[in-house]
């Protein structure tokens, strides 16, 4: 089922805040050292101890980088079948992006992360599409409006157009320009070094090549993330189609 094979398609975290730094680089480093290392279960302990450090105090840039994680994490559980903890982790990460949104209205990555929540909400209670897939779309189109140089809004709308039937809207050459739009966009702000959500984007315009039987850019793109992460070699490796075949 196409919806299924999205949930590895974090649509969902770092990295795209335009005008703010990491609020901890070690946490940032330590999500995307587990994420080249294919070993997103050691996510969890990171993004409690986030947790922990929000609350000593106001930290909105590390309010997002949590939600963001919380968002890969809810997807990388859904594609492992631990539907009834990625459940719980959704809850806390929208109560998260409830309180992003309140501390501005014009944060654009905040509006892309809020959709694709919805679009996890989706995945994981197919019955909620009715109201989650305009409620996400709202806030990836906001997103786009907000601020149209901002990665986040492109990549998110790229993973719903993937994810979606075409009757609905869906398209898979549109999700691979919008993911083409965001991924370039943050190679040319630099956004694109030491960044999960890169490779991931990445990832996920390597797994439409792969669905519609386009093996060279499919191979062209998996060697690019090996170019910008050579600990990441097991995506070439002849194993590395069990990845794409838990998202069917």
């Amino acid at each position: 089922m196409k919806s299924n094979r999205s949930i590895w398609l974090l649509t969902v975290f770092v990295l795209l805040l335009p005008s703010a730094i990491f609020a901890d680089e070690n946490f940032s480093q330590k999500l995307y050292r587990e994420y080249v290392r294919n070993s997103l279960d050691n996510w969890e302990p990171i993004l409690r101890e986030m947790e922990r450090n929000i609350g000593k105090g106001e930290n909105p840039e590390l309010l997002y980088e949590l939600t963001l994680g919380q968002y890969g994490f809810i997807g990388y559980l859904a594609s492992e079948g631990r539907e009834k903890k990625a459940k719980t982790v959704l809850g806390d990460a929208f109560k998260n992006a409830e309180k992003l949104l309140k501390i501005r209205e014009d944060w654009a990555e905040a509006y892309a992360v809020t959709g694709g929540l919805f679009g996890l909400k989706i995945i994981l209670s197919p019955i909620t599409a009715p109201v989650s897939g305009p409620k996400s779309m709202k806030n990836i189109e906001k997103a786009i409006s907000v601020d149209p140089y901002s990665p986040a809004g492109y990549i998110e709308k790229g993973n719903a157009r993937y994810s979606m039937p075409r009757a609905f809207g869906g398209s898979e050459e549109e999700a691979v320009e919008l993911l083409e739009k965001g991924i370039l966009l943050m190679e040319n702000q630099g956004k694109n070094e030491e960044n999960w959500y890169y490779l991931n984007a990445l990832l996920a315009l390597a797994q439409i090549f792969s669905e519609t039987g386009r093996s060279g850019k499919y191979e062209a793109v998996l060697r690019k993330m090996v170019q910008q992460e050579p600990e990441m070699k097991w995506v070439l490796s002849k194993d590395s189609g069990e990845l794409f075949r838990k998202m069917e």
